[in-house]
């Protein structure tokens, strides 16, 4: 697992760990916004152009990932 830094933080140096490692699909979890959802369509096709297929992990709009965690019950 890795973050970026932010909707425009996929770095170069992300691109390079994830081909090192040999990772063919990934999951993008952006925030659930205008701008969550254009930079995950753009990180899925500039990796799509090194052979990395990706998913979107959606959250209830206007969600990041800590906010809809902080609306589950904790799994026991």
């Amino acid at each position: 697992m890795t973050a970026s830094y932010g909707i425009e933080g996929f770095t170069a140096e992300h691109l390079a760990m994830l081909q090192r490692l040999g990772i063919e699909r990934l999951l993008i979890a952006y925030d659930a916004d205008a701008a969550g959802d254009r930079a995950a369509e753009a990180l899925a096709h500039e990796l799509a152009l090194h052979g990395i297929a990706c998913a979107r992990l959606v959250f209830p709009r206007g969600l990041d990932a800590n906010a809809y965690a902080l609306t589950v019950a904790s799994p026991t």
